[in-house]
């Protein structure tokens, strides 16, 4: 189990008091919510409470969630773990975003189930396939300069602490269960 391996990967050795772990959650399972990742990070702050020496908590919650999906992007582990919007990219370090304003963020559960391993497999399948939404780096460049950008760029001083960096991306994605 969860709690077993992360004794197991961080040497620690339980106290003899014995405890009773009792996990109440109303994220429901198998929606792409991120259920695995919050009870990851639970294990992880509940070793750290009783004295074990974490050197990198998001490593650790990691190795953990990977019990359950074979091989975690780590997104979901980030996001339990950060107190402010972020910028993850697998590899890297989560990045705060210093945001002068918050948007209205919105969650809606679809009520669909979905292993996360066969939602994974279908990303990584659409990874594989040419996806991209513009015909070529022109059509790209000129969505870019539009109306619709400078509109927002005008306004990113009021928006952000900082002005934003436009990325190339491989692949923008959706979580969605059940895709």
């Amino acid at each position: 189990n969860s709690l077993s391996r992360a004794l197991e990967l961080t040497g620690f050795r339980m106290p003899s008091t014995s405890y009773s772990i009792r996990i109440r959650s109303d994220i429901p399972v198998q929606a792409g919510l991120g259920s695995s990742a919050a009870l990851a990070v639970s294990v992880v702050r509940f070793l750290s409470a009783l004295g074990a020496e974490i050197a990198d908590s998001f490593a650790l919650a990691l190795e953990i969630e990977n019990i359950f999906h074979g091989k975690s992007s780590g997104i979901d582990i980030a996001c339990v773990l950060a107190s402010e919007p972020i910028c993850y990219r697998r590899g890297a370090p989560a990045e705060e975003l210093q945001m002068n304003w918050l948007p209205h963020l919105y969650l809606f559960d679809t009520g669909l189930r979905s292993a996360t391993k066969d939602c994974v497999a279908k990303v990584e399948r659409a990874q594989r396939t040419d996806l991209d939404a513009f015909p070529d780096e022109t059509g790209r460049q000129a969505h870019l300069s539009g109306r619709v950008a400078a509109a927002l760029m005008a306004k990113a001083s009021e928006l952000l602490s900082r002005p934003p960096s436009i990325e190339s991306a491989d692949v923008l994605a959706a979580k969605l269960p059940g895709m």
